[in-house]
């Protein structure tokens, strides 16, 4: 993330161990941003995601016994 100027990293002098500290640059922060959005759409729309997936799964097991090719349904539940 340093390398493409997402974070900065100022080290403090005179420090034993080095004080180090970390913070966003405005692309950084724009990124932020725009995770917060996709991360807000995903909660908000999790349910409706996971039933059309488990009713595709259900569909394609009940036609000729074939597997979903997206695999297994599974959920997640880690909050943004």
């Amino acid at each position: 993330m340093l390398k493409i100027k997402l974070v900065v990293r100022t080290v403090g002098p005179d420090a034993t161990p080095p004080l180090v500290h970390y913070g966003l640059t405005d692309l950084g922060r724009e990124i932020a941003e725009e995770a917060r959005v996709l991360c807000a759409w995903t909660h908000n729309r999790a349910a409706q995601v996971h039933a059309a997936r488990a009713a595709h799964d259900q569909r394609a097991a009940t036609s000729e016994g074939a597997p979903s090719e997206e695999g297994p349904l599974r959920r997640v539940t880690t909050p943004c």
